[in-house]
């Protein structure tokens, strides 16, 4: 018996099809890698101890927060466990302590490598400020470098003292600029190097964490008190009780107008740029929101 082999015609179509379905495939693929990459960044960017319940007995003899630098030392203690926490056991406290005419500014500051600049960060506040002014208050700054080079900053300043633990939000503006560290400073006191302010300022933070929330409203966070957005001169408060006050900050955290809020209010004295408007009402409540002036 001869058997007869009978040999398919090859079909160049179906190899060139069988190509675009692998390059489809590998794109897919390379997508997917990316997104899961990027959510590892995300879910991976994390303020170390920012929860302030970790602390330790270094050099100085004395108790500080894992990951943070103090002015601790042998003989003072400014940065201290604050027991009567948020959440968890502590929070940081932050306290100035007596110079030569007052209480001098102390700091606690961490820097640590980041993939790139967060929607927000997040924190619960206490502090007693009981003389606020431009030189005597509390903050909390965030600084982004890249190569070494400050590429961005913002600050919280804070003139009033917080009784009761208050949640703050400092939302990071949607810049396209390469961020590889980030320095995170919380200060009490007086700037000047002998003081002069009270004894009695400091800051208490706990639960300070990042928000990677990518959103184009900041209604879930800040109240749109104010309209338009970007501002080309004139401002409208969306309602207006009497007595309320509106601030304007810098990005610095500089005040520069601190004046008798309107249905309608007059920005053509400030530089194209980025502020902090807070608008405080006569009931205690305040509202804050950034906004771009043209």
């Amino acid at each position: 018996m001869t058997l007869l082999s009978q040999t398919q015609p090859f079909n160049v179509s179906h190899l060139h099809f069988r190509k675009q379905n692998t390059h489809a495939m590998n794109i897919k693929i390379a997508l997917i890698g990316c997104i899961i990459l990027l959510f590892q960044q995300i879910k991976g960017q994390e303020i170390p101890n920012g929860n302030f319940e970790v602390w330790d007995l270094y050099n100085t003899w004395t108790l500080e927060p894992e990951y943070w630098s103090t002015q601790n030392n042998q003989l003072t203690t400014p940065v201290t466990q604050d027991t009567l926490a948020h959440e968890g056991d502590f929070a940081m406290r932050v306290q100035v302590l007596p110079g030569f005419e007052g209480g001098v500014q102390e700091i606690a500051y961490i820097s640590f490598p980041i993939a790139f600049m967060p929607y927000s960060m997040n924190y619960w506040v206490k502090a007693s400020v009981p003389d606020g002014n431009d030189l005597e208050n509390v903050t909390v700054t965030a600084s982004f470098y890249y190569l070494g080079q400050e590429v961005y900053t913002d600050m919280d300043v804070m003139y009033d003292s917080i009784t009761t633990w208050e949640q703050r939000v400092m939302i990071f503006p949607p810049i396209d600029v390469a961020v590889d560290e980030i320095r995170i400073l919380v200060s009490a006191g007086f700037v000047t190097p002998l003081g002069g302010g009270s004894w009695d300022t400091w800051i208490s933070i706990d639960e300070m964490a990042f928000s990677n929330e990518v959103s184009v409203s900041n209604t879930n966070i800040e109240t749109n008190f104010f309209y338009p957005n970007p501002c080309r001169g004139t401002l409208y408060l969306q309602t207006v009780t009497a007595g309320s006050i509106l601030e304007i900050y810098n990005l610095q955290g500089v005040l520069i107008s601190n004046e008798q809020a309107y249905q309608q209010n007059d920005l053509t004295f400030l530089p194209s740029g980025m502020y902090a408007l807070k608008l405080k009402t006569p009931a205690g409540e305040s509202f804050q929101q950034k906004i771009i002036v043209e």
